[in-house]
């Protein structure tokens, strides 16, 4: 059975990457992170031996990231294409099944995908039509298919807590034999930094205590944590434990 892997990331660029935890990480700390979750899942799902993987890149493949992860695993890149991500996942799969009997879609978001989850799904989809690894938001974190399966990126309300809902009433509708496997986390929210591997958002090697001052007088404080931070300071929530004072405009800080 020809299998074959899609990757679905974002480019790590700050301010656009991992929006929603700008606010506990800074643009650059979001940015950072979302660089290390995509090179854990292209990682892992090469090491998985399944089959071909292609790094499906928006909004093109120009990123530096994803240039140094095609030469490192021999990866294809691919631009995503479509309105929203349900119809950018359609034509994946779609494509996809043209060449391969099974194809795995996952997410760049999920450090909790690795090489024998892979595995689990790859076993499983011999039985069913579509697998499925949900997310604990209402989400999913993966979807494999060895069918078409076009009508289940439809009318789905993505970004919601509803997305797994009611992707599965659409499953149902279509009468297709799929399988859930167990809920993970994907990395969206603050409240899912918790759940990030030990180590990835304490190099405190690179970042702790490190300060670069940005332009208007405003400095970036990398490795820090504010508890509290006025309008002149962006930080990057890298140390939990690290707490700032400001006091002017840059022109005195203290931590605590």
């Amino acid at each position: 059975m020809s299998r074959a892997l899609l990757v679905f990331s974002k480019a790590p660029e700050a301010g656009t990457a991992k929006t929603r935890l700008i606010p506990a990480l800074g643009a650059l700390g979001a940015a950072q992170l979302q660089q290390k979750m995509t090179e854990w899942v292209v990682t892992e799902a090469a090491a998985s031996s399944l089959g071909p993987v292609t790094l499906c890149c928006a909004p093109d493949c120009n990123h530096s990231t994803f240039s140094e992860l095609q030469q490192r695993f021999k990866i294809e890149l691919q631009p995503q294409h479509g309105e929203d991500v349900g119809e950018r996942m359609h034509k994946a799969i779609e494509g996809t099944l043209q060449l391969h009997d099974t194809v795995i879609l996952m997410g760049s978001d999920c450090p909790q995908i690795d090489r024998s989850l892979l595995a689990t799904v790859a076993d499983t989809l011999e039985q069913h039509d579509v697998v499925i690894v949900p997310a604990e938001d209402g989400g999913y974190v993966l979807i494999a298919t060895r069918v078409p399966v076009a009508t289940v990126f439809q009318g789905i309300t993505w970004g919601t807590d509803r997305v797994m809902e009611q992707t599965i009433g659409v499953l149902q509708q279509q009468q297709l034999n799929w399988y859930a496997l167990p809920p993970l986390v994907d990395i969206d929210r603050p409240e899912d930094l918790q759940f990030i591997p030990k180590g990835w958002l304490d190099d405190r090697e690179a970042n702790h205590g490190r300060i670069s001052r940005l332009s208007g007088g405003h400095v970036e404080l990398l490795g820090i944590y504010p508890d509290r931070w006025g309008d002149s300071y962006v930080g990057c929530a890298l140390l939990p434990s690290v707490r700032v004072r400001a006091t002017g405009n840059c022109d005195a800080f203290s931590l605590l």
